[in-house]
């Protein structure tokens, strides 16, 4: 999408339909799949984002994971993505889909939940 959003609302409601287009979320670790079996109120991960061609949303998804796998294991191997920065809040409740009440802009006005995001390099 180009840009960096420091507002949850405008992220995950005013651009969900390019969200549902162009967004891939892989999880990986064991709690926070789990917590997805279960969401609860400011459920949150540490997400390394990447960026990725059309062509690149085209592909299957074990293509995708497969892809995703290896560019974090060599990043790791390098010795990146390990500073604390590098990683980048994600809300998962805030997600298209997750639960039946994303349905509605007005569960993106909690400011608990959907707190400000913080300003960092450009992605």
């Amino acid at each position: 999408m180009g840009r960096t959003f420091l507002h949850w609302k405008e992220l995950f409601w005013e651009h969900r339909l390019d969200l549902v287009r162009t967004l891939r979320c892989l999880v990986f670790g064991q709690a926070t799949y789990e917590s997805l079996l279960r969401p609860f109120r400011h459920l949150t991960a540490k997400a390394v984002l990447y960026g990725v061609t059309v062509n690149w949303l085209q592909q299957t998804l074990p293509w995708q994971l497969a892809d995703i796998d290896q560019r974090l294991a060599g990043e790791l191997a390098a010795g990146e993505h390990l500073p604390a920065n590098d990683f980048h809040p994600l809300p998962l409740m805030g997600l298209p889909g997750v639960t039946a009440d994303r349905e509605s802009a007005a569960c993106y006005d909690d400011q608990w939940q959907f707190r400000p995001g913080r300003r960092s390099r450009s992605v």
